[in-house]
């Protein structure tokens, strides 16, 4: 199981509302029976991207930059500083953007906090970027995102949340590896090369 799949079932099951108490992850009405081992792999992730007592929508997980990366991030692991980058600004009509970057040391444990604050008092970035101090992997979200993409390089794990126009620059380079894709209007991920 992976992220992908649990993103394609929260999309799926966009009436379900889930809650964090003490701790635990609450799910109403009812888990559908296919998406149970799903919430159960992925527990710590989702309880990391919701507050106390927060009560969020399926479909916000997908919906909410910060939220998502949030629960993004934490299927990694983050047992040691994270560089996050965050770039605002305006884009020009050639596409390309005038960019305030901002970059951080998000120290061990810090970083859910800071997300889900971000998420109540900042306006998205048009692109967030994380990877550890080590660069054994990477994640990042791009504004306009509709596509999941996951891909394995030897000991390298990279997450990438981009616009489809952007996807097959990553399809194409990836020579000796696995790239697993979400597209967010199809129904299952693709698994290629």
């Amino acid at each position: 199981m992976s992220l992908l799949d649990l993103l394609r079932g929260l999309r799926g099951s966009s009436h379900l509302t889930l809650s964090r108490e003490g701790g635990r992850l609450r799910v109403f009405p009812r888990v559908p029976e296919p998406l149970r081992p799903l919430l159960v792999s992925y527990r710590v992730a989702l309880l990391q991207a919701l507050e106390e007592r927060e009560r969020v929508q399926a479909l916000r997980f997908l919906e909410e930059p910060y939220r998502l990366v949030c629960l993004a991030v934490h299927t990694f692991p983050l047992e040691i500083p994270v560089v996050l980058t965050l770039a605002y600004g305006d884009a020009f009509p050639s596409g390309k953007h005038l960019e305030d970057v901002r970059r951080y040391l998000a120290p061990v444990g810090n970083l859910s906090g800071y997300l889900l604050w971000a998420g109540r008092n900042l306006p998205p970035p048009h692109r967030m970027h994380f990877s550890p101090t080590t660069g054994k992997w990477a994640l990042e979200w791009r504004k306009g995102w509709e596509v999941v993409i996951e891909v394995r390089v030897k000991e390298r794990r990279y997450l990438l949340f981009y616009p489809e126009k952007d996807v097959h620059s990553w399809e194409s380079s990836v020579e000796d590896g696995e790239v697993r894709l979400l597209r967010l209007h199809e129904q299952s991920p693709v698994v290629g090369m």
